[in-house]
């Protein structure tokens, strides 16, 4: 029987918890739950926690996890325990190899799109200086996904929400592409 989080000391051998065994009581919580992705989300919830990558995952996994680390990966597996995506509760979510920020008010990218960034790569590949318009752009993570890939390319963004189009602009600052990028707020057929 594994000792729930709420009754382990907050650090040290006592916790009996390290950022690895961590991400096994995650994955086994979430997966009793019935989520599902129950190892993903554990691991990126362990990863961001504590600011570990997967390489520093294997060679420092079994060090004790701070007070401080232990109360945010507690909180955190209570949040997706409670439904709430893992993108939510990160705050971004990794697209093409890029960081996007992620909020309530956009969806996340799916991997499967990064298959139409392909495709488009592939198409721009024949046209010099691009112009891109993303409808719908959300967080922006197919047309700056494409602006940060095509250096000649620029993007008009439209969306009708406007928190939506702010996460964008956030995401093509952060692309160092916001020079090249224009969002509207607006229908499509606006």
């Amino acid at each position: 029987m594994v000792t729930p989080l709420d009754q382990r000391p907050r650090s040290g051998p006592y916790s009996g918890l390290n950022a690895r065994s961590a991400k096994r009581f995650l994955t086994q919580a979430f997966t009793e739950a019935g989520l599902p992705f129950a190892e993903d989300d554990a691991l990126e919830i362990v990863l961001a926690a504590t600011g570990f990558d997967r390489t520093a995952l294997m060679l420092r996994g079994t060090e004790f996890l701070s007070p401080e680390i232990f109360d945010l990966i507690k909180n955190n597996m209570t949040r997706r325990l409670s439904g709430e995506p893992v993108d939510h509760i990160l705050g971004w979510r990794e697209f093409y190899g890029r960081r996007f920020i992620i909020s309530k008010d956009v969806l996340s990218p799916r991997a499967d799109t990064e298959t139409l960034i392909r495709a488009a790569l592939d198409a721009f590949s024949k046209i010099k200086a691009p112009s891109i318009l993303d409808l719908g752009t959300g967080s922006g993570a197919i047309g700056l996904t494409l602006l940060a890939e095509l250096s000649d390319a620029k993007l008009l963004a439209t969306d009708l929400s406007r928190q939506a189009l702010k996460i964008a602009e956030r995401n093509a600052s952060a692309l160092d592409v916001s020079d090249r990028a224009t969002f509207a707020q607006g229908g499509w057929w606006d």
